[in-house]
């Protein structure tokens, strides 16, 4: 039986700029499906997972049988990540995958931070482990730099990823619940004395301690940045914008102990922070910027002032994609521009998600996603719909299907019910 990877597959023969154009036009979370078919072109694979904390809620991106990319967890992935460092960055060997042994093919990016997984592989004739590197490569690229730019759609569907983090509670709650039963198995044998139970007993529990602290660290990497160490990146990438001008730099740090702050909110302040101070110095007169970021306990703050003159409009320094990023997270932002003096930009984001009200379900998706979605509603069918936007069959049963998963129902006629019951009027 042939792996639903392949089918798609881009052809051996698609040059380098049609593969690396295609990963990077894929939207975030496809990222993985667009990888998976130009890999399969030259390694066949049952599937493919890109694992990566630099994703907040969504550190698992998969393709492949449903059978194993429904039931990686994340404390495989860090094991597999782990097995990698420890051969040097690339790993062909037998790795835990979704439960079972498999054979993987197992690389990580340059940037230390993104892990492949590809599971089974099956290498075509003459395939290039080259290609696939670049092609990841590209892959992680492209991750990293939707995450740093936190464009509203990339922050509201990491806001609202709750089901990832909870699936990470229930690893660990399941670790607990077989470390507990395999302790009183030990402890009720009727064939091992007090002494040899008692050695059994702590090593379990030991073994136990070691897997709930990596799975623990694995969880907070991926859901959250020590408020210091979110300040730190801000400060680095301020000092990098700013290195050739002539401004003093004045920050004001967040409290040592402050709550740790979560990754979508994170990477929307420092985008936001990132535009505005591109505004502010490039006004005549500057000399100096106050770069202050604090936390009240429920939400993220902070202020940004210049020494200007006050010479800016409030749609210079809160632009739409601002405000955009911003109100993807609950949060409010203000301006306050004095004649003479200077420009400020403050801002309140809420670090939890309760805050944030529910979005409709077509709000996932994709503009590709909803055009044919639109289609569907219209009757036409996919030869119909392929012809009228350009792109293939394939290509629209792609999207069909993607819009089916987003939207949470199983048929088209489920879909276009939902388009008229969310559409205005």
């Amino acid at each position: 039986m042939s792996s639903p990877v392949e089918a798609g597959a881009g052809p051996a023969g698609s040059t380098a700029l049609t593969m690396a154009g295609d990963v990077l036009a894929a939207p975030l979370l496809e990222v993985a499906g667009a990888l998976s078919r130009h890999v399969a072109g030259r390694v066949r694979h049952e599937a493919l997972v890109v694992f990566t904390e630099r994703c907040t809620g969504h550190p698992r991106k998969t393709a492949g049988r449903p059978q194993i990319t429904e039931r990686v967890t994340i404390a495989e992935m860090v094991a597999v990540l782990d097995l990698v460092l420890a051969a040097g960055g690339v790993l062909d060997g037998p790795a835990r995958v979704a439960g079972a042994e498999h054979v993987v093919h197992a690389r990580v990016a340059r940037d230390g931070r993104t892990l492949l997984v590809l599971v089974d592989p099956r290498p075509r004739p003459g395939a290039s482990w080259e290609a696939v590197r670049d092609l990841f490569e590209i892959a992680a690229l492209s991750i990293a730099h939707r995450v740093g730019f936190a464009g509203p759609q990339y922050l509201a569907d990491s806001r609202a990823a709750s089901a990832e983090r909870a699936r990470a509670v229930a690893e660990s709650t399941e670790l607990q619940l077989t470390t507990l039963e395999t302790l009183l198995g030990v402890l009720r044998s009727a064939t091992l004395d007090d002494a040899t139970a008692r050695a059994r007993a702590e090593e379990i529990a030991s073994q136990a301690v070691l897997a709930q602290r990596r799975l623990r660290d694995a969880n907070r990497a991926f859901t959250e940045e020590p408020a210091l160490r979110a300040f730190s990146v801000l400060r680095a990438q301020v000092e990098s914008l700013v290195k050739h001008r002539d401004v003093e730099l004045d920050f004001v740090e967040p409290p040592a102990d402050g709550r740790p702050v979560p990754g979508e909110v994170a990477n929307a302040a420092r985008a936001v922070l990132r535009e505005a101070i591109l505004v502010m110095v490039a006004q005549e007169g500057v000399r100096r910027l106050r770069v202050q970021w604090d936390c009240d306990g429920r939400n993220l703050l902070f202020d940004l002032r210049d020494d200007g003159g006050g010479r800016l409009r409030e749609a210079d320094i809160a632009s739409g994609d601002v405000r955009a990023r911003v109100s993807a997270l609950g949060g409010e932002v203000s301006t306050e521009i004095v004649p003479g003096w200077g420009s400020r930009l403050s801002a309140r984001l809420p670090l939890d998600a309760a805050a944030v009200p529910e979005r409709p379900r077509l709000a996932g998706l994709q503009p590709r996603e909803q055009e044919v979605l639109r289609h569907l509603a219209d009757g036409a069918r996919n030869r119909a719909i392929a012809t009228t936007l350009g792109i293939s069959e394939n290509t629209v049963k792609f999207h069909v299907a993607n819009v089916l998963r987003k939207l949470g129902v199983s048929s088209r006629a489920e879909a276009v019910a939902l388009l008229h019951e969310q559409s205005p009027g």
